[in-house]
């Protein structure tokens, strides 16, 4: 499942760029030009400077705002106010801010994310992209070949308790103090590291933040990757720069979150696009429809539609084929055999190979299906 690595960051050296705070800055698509101008008149180590730079009267094809990213990275790392870390690590970053008159903190940690087409299902997006922004994006990843900021990805942790504690971190190395919010950046110990990089082998990651991002990576590495013959699967461009998240966070709350019968959902625009469940999170069919999937299915065939329709389980005689990755106890989505469009979701009770061959017995149990009550959550009335 998801592949996340430690890795030797390229982060700001507080003694040569200055004070943290002047350094850091929203994601670029939510600072208005307003904003921007600002943030880049507090320090020339702005990181706005290089993410979301001026254009000029008289850009050319050579000399842009591009290009200009790229040469103030080359004098940052001159003048040693951006340092590349020795050893590869993950670096845990919590935000404390204010909210409806209540401080919370967030705890994500980086790392770099293997990428991977949204239709193997490992990491799964909730919104379309804008075509305008991925050109935008590709041009300065072109340019700098450096990931300026993460895509944030949501996971499940396994236990009540947090897959990192204040015992598994190094020394501060970003401190920044804001109005209303601070932003801490320490690195994780090696044995913590370990431990969340072998939970989230298990995993899918649902994009909350950065699929423009992401695809502009996907994109960029395919382009690289076309360029070059000896591609080995390891190259820097076949990972994107990313924060995760665990769902259950305390400060964690990107979308509306809401109860349907047994199920927790996450909803966007008042449409449940997935199901938070004991050990993970699953697609809704809505979901899957807006954006499709491949692996973990199982196909059936017509007759029994409407007996999933009704709410019933996924029965092993009416499945004529499934993804023999499939292990009992996993996630899984059923779609008919004609138009290989998405009915339900459930959990498997027999492994691929078995559901696929066996002529008797429950194979899937419903967990959502197209026609209940949460399918028709959010339609107007």
């Amino acid at each position: 499942m998801a592949d996340f690595r430690p890795f030797p960051a390229l982060r700001y050296n507080p003694d040569v760029a200055g004070k943290a705070s002047d350094l850091i800055a929203p994601p670029y698509d939510v600072v208005s030009s307003e904003q921007a101008a600002a943030l880049r008149a507090r320090s020339s180590h702005n990181i706005s400077i290089v993410d979301y730079g001026e254009a000029r009267p008289g850009d050319t094809a050579s000399d842009n705002r591009y290009a200009r990213a790229r040469t103030e990275i080359a004098r940052w790392l001159v003048e040693r106010a951006l340092v590349r870390d020795e050893r590869p690590r993950l670096y845990v970053y919590d935000q404390v801010f204010s909210l409806r008159g209540e401080t919370r903190k967030r705890r994500t940690v980086f790392g770099r994310l293997r990428l991977e087409e949204w239709e193997k299902g490992i990491v799964l997006p909730h919104e379309h992209t804008r075509s305008a922004a991925k050109a935008d994006r590709l041009e300065l990843l072109r340019a700098t070949r450096v990931h300026l900021s993460p895509i944030m990805g949501m996971y499940r942790s396994p236990t009540s308790k947090p897959l990192t504690d204040e015992g598994d971190f190094g020394p501060v190395l970003l401190d920044a103090v804001l109005p209303g919010e601070r932003h801490v950046l320490r690195p994780l110990g090696p044995e913590a590291a370990a431990y969340l990089q072998r939970h989230l082998e298990n995993e899918k990651l649902y994009i909350a933040d950065g699929h423009h991002r992401y695809e502009t990576a996907l994109n960029y590495r395919n382009e690289r990757r076309d360029a070059s013959p000896g591609w080995s699967g390891d190259e820097p461009e076949n990972f994107v720069l990313a924060a995760v998240v665990d769902i259950d966070d305390p400060g964690w709350k990107p979308f509306n979150e809401s109860e349907a019968g047994p199920h927790r959902l996450l909803l966007r625009d008042n449409e449940a696009f997935a199901i938070l469940v004991d050990d993970g999170i699953a697609p809704t069919v809505r979901g899957l429809l807006a954006f499709p999937a491949s692996r973990r299915a199982a196909t059936v065939d017509m007759g029994a539609i409407r007996f999933i329709y009704n709410g019933a389980d996924v029965m092993a005689p009416g499945i004529i084929d499934a993804d023999p990755g499939i292990r009992a106890g996993d996630l899984v989505w059923v779609r008919d055999e004609r138009n290989r469009q998405p009915l339900a979701i459930g959990r498997a009770i027999m492994d691929g190979p078995t559901m696929s061959r066996e002529k008797r017995g429950k194979a899937i149990e419903t967990l959502h299906h197209v026609g209940d009550d949460l399918w028709h959550l959010g339609e107007e009335e």
